[in-house]
């Protein structure tokens, strides 16, 4: 079973290192391509980004001196229109024998446990479902701590079954076919599952990295058209032991795998 992973980036020298480490084999199928592509969109603030659009860190560096002895990883930069414009970049991409793309974001992480049951979950996939919800869990702080509830509570699409010519349209979350129909739209063609999860460090990091998400964000208008994403976001910023997080979230030891690269 081949599988393609794909990524897009901007100023991820924190993660982008253990993450090709912890996903660069995957237990149970053949990751036969990686492809990586940089670079910020329009609206995306501009205070730590180049003219280009590019990371100010050391993203690109690390990627490009990334042991890669299988050649798989393909990196490309840019600056795009908007997030779809940057996804399509890799979906133009994925070779024609990939069975399945699977999305990672720089800060998500699977253990090797987990990889292989998704590889099983796969094979054993009678339905042959196109697309998967995986619940993330989302750590808080630091190791100890993972936040729940609100927006914490909600699925990402992570995972399809690749078919030749799938791209993204105007929703830079949902890859559509070339006559235009969405995967997930009909019951029968997506499933949720609980089996296994992806590690979330994404309110782990510094503040300056979720300040330049979060604007982003309010940039496309979602703290009108989402605002329990932006509330519950916003507290990255403000919570301290005892707050109360808002949405009805809240925060509870964290006592899950331990990932392998953070060992």
């Amino acid at each position: 079973m081949k599988v393609t992973i794909a990524m897009i980036v901007l100023n991820e020298a924190e993660f982008i290192e253990k993450n090709l480490k912890q996903h660069y084999v995957w237990e149970g199928s053949d990751v036969h391509q990686i492809i990586i592509v940089e670079g910020s969109v329009e609206l995306y603030p501009k205070r730590n980004i180049t003219p280009q659009g590019l990371s100010t860190d050391k993203t690109a560096e690390i990627i490009n001196n990334f042991p890669d002895p299988e050649n798989k990883i393909e990196f490309i930069q840019g600056m795009w229109k908007d997030k779809s414009h940057q996804r399509n970049q890799y979906a133009k991409r994925v070779s024609d024998n990939t069975d399945y793309l699977i999305v990672i974001d720089c800060d998500e992480f699977y253990t090797k446990n987990n990889q292989r049951k998704i590889s099983e979950f796969l094979k054993s996939d009678k339905k042959k479902h196109h697309s998967i919800l995986f619940p993330q869990v989302h750590l808080w702080k630091s190791f100890k701590n993972q936040v729940v509830g609100g927006y914490w509570a909600v699925p990402h699409l992570r995972l399809y079954r690749w078919h030749l010519g799938c791209h993204y349209g105007s929703n830079h979350n949902e890859l559509i076919s070339l006559p235009g129909h969405n995967y997930h739209i009909r019951d029968d063609e997506f499933i949720e599952t609980r089996d296994f999860c992806c590690i979330h460090f994404g309110f782990f990091r510094s503040d300056i990295f979720v300040r330049d998400k979060q604007d982003y964000y309010y940039n496309r208008g979602e703290k009108a058209t989402r605002p329990m994403y932006s509330d519950c976001r916003e507290m990255s910023f403000n919570w301290k032991e005892g707050y109360v997080l808002p949405h009805g979230s809240k925060v509870i030891l964290y006592e899950g795998e331990i990932l392998e690269v953070f060992e």
